[in-house]
């Protein structure tokens, strides 16, 4: 033995795996995610990131440039399937914020909303789209919502334009497809437009409703 050379001087402690480029740019792209959704005041998923080095069965593989291992571990499967989650909840968040006429029906579709208020409410009268449409979306609490009080006045500002001497009034059906550009309440409430529509306004003031048979109903209210 040299002297002066202590006994396991030699020995070098294990290095661990260092983390990948596709390793770093999946952390990162959680962390954005996580500072988005706290904006958006949800409740982040609490991430895996500080433990980012994988345990890998033999030596890692590069085929083609690929970044990703043919054996997928424990914890890669774990922030793939969190990652996911997160995105899908952010696109919901943002879906939510862009809806302004939000229907009170719950989870019962239009067509068999429209079945049990032609029996229970209208009886033999026929209703009309904008009375669909305040049914629709009128909360039992708390009223109309503010969005929805200003499409129902639009509404009828259209039923009150004056027309000239050639043209036809404008048909209730004709204001609430105006208004309701961005939804397809008119097709989803089981309403059909007046055939002898033309760019000047439909000719009816009423609205056709399908009879819709109580067990086809219920098959809709099911899907």
């Amino acid at each position: 033995m040299a002297p002066g050379r202590k006994v396991g001087a030699s020995r070098q402690q294990p290095t661990e795996t260092p983390i990948t480029k596709y390793e770093r740019s999946r952390n990162e792209e959680i962390m954005k995610n996580n500072r988005e959704l706290e904006r958006l005041g949800i409740k982040t998923l609490v991430p895996i990131v500080n433990n980012t080095s994988v345990e890998r069965k033999g030596e890692d593989h590069e085929v083609s440039g690929s970044l990703y291992t043919d054996q997928e571990s424990d914890q890669e499967k774990s922030l793939k399937q969190m990652f996911h989650v997160q995105e899908r909840c952010l696109k919901n968040q943002i879906n939510r914020e862009k809806v302004q006429l939000l229907h009170c029906t719950g989870s019962q579709c239009y067509i068999a909303q429209v079945h049990v208020m032609r029996q229970e409410k209208y009886k033999d009268v026929q209703p009309t789209a904008i009375d669909l449409f305040k049914d629709f979306h009128c909360n039992k609490k708390k009223g109309f919502s503010e969005p929805i009080k200003k499409a129902i006045v639009d509404m009828e500002a259209i039923m009150a334009e004056p027309v000239q001497d050639e043209e036809q009034p404008k048909s209730v059906n004709h204001a609430v497809s105006q208004v309701v550009k961005s939804t397809t309440f008119l097709q989803v409430a089981g309403i059909q437009p007046n055939s002898n529509n033309s760019s000047k306004g439909y000719t009816s003031s009423k609205v056709q409703v399908h009879q819709v048979p109580t067990m086809h109903a219920l098959k809709l209210f099911s899907l």
